[in-house]
């Protein structure tokens, strides 16, 4: 079995989706531990039926199967390949590599800042500002790498703090494992 090309760029996440086994695999992290960012962020968001919920970065669209009855869900990819597998395993959702338009309820942001290549943390600011101001979102979750891993992009709690709080008068950022971040904005008191 070879390894996985684990680069940040799309024909890297696109080949991992074609040539991985599994969905975990493809996207690069153990089952416990990815569930485990799902959760947190889900708890973050709060969704609820009625809610339209941007996965941002959703690779190959697992979020989906922990998502609550009426939620109205798109996922969006920069790889054509995590796409196309997003949509064969979970065929009753939508899923785009189209920079994604709209209004949004929630935004949810699961890793796809982390892995360095083609990616920059000034890439991470940029993107998280323009999908706050268009998309109107009330509520934004975002998980972020903070270990030791020098494959990783690194991020410290006072810059993730301070871009969150560049955002909204509404950030909480929590370390909530050992080398994961969370960072929630919101558009009301949390």
């Amino acid at each position: 079995m070879t390894t996985p090309d684990l680069r940040n760029t799309p024909d890297a996440w696109s080949s991992r989706a074609l040539t991985c086994e599994t969905s975990l695999e493809a996207v690069g992290w153990t089952a416990a531990s990815q569930l485990a960012r799902f959760q947190a962020v889900l708890d973050a968001l709060e969704p609820r039926a009625g809610d339209r919920l941007l996965d941002y970065g959703c690779g190959t669209g697992a979020l989906t199967e922990h998502l609550p009855e009426g939620v109205t869900y798109l996922g969006y990819d920069w790889a054509k390949g995590m796409v196309a597998r997003a949509r064969a395993e979970h065929a009753e959702h939508a899923f785009t590599d189209h920079g994604p338009l709209g209004q949004y309820d929630l935004v949810a942001l699961i890793g796809p800042f982390n892995l360095p290549g083609n990616w920059s943390k000034q890439h991470t600011w940029h993107t998280l500002r323009h999908l706050w101001d268009t998309t109107g979102c009330r509520r934004l979750a975002l998980s972020l790498y903070a270990g030791n891993d020098e494959r990783c992009l690194q991020y410290t709690e006072h810059e993730v703090a301070s871009h969150g709080a560049s955002l909204s008068y509404y950030a909480r950022l929590e370390r909530w494992r050992h080398n994961d971040l969370l960072l929630t904005v919101s558009r009301e008191p949390l």
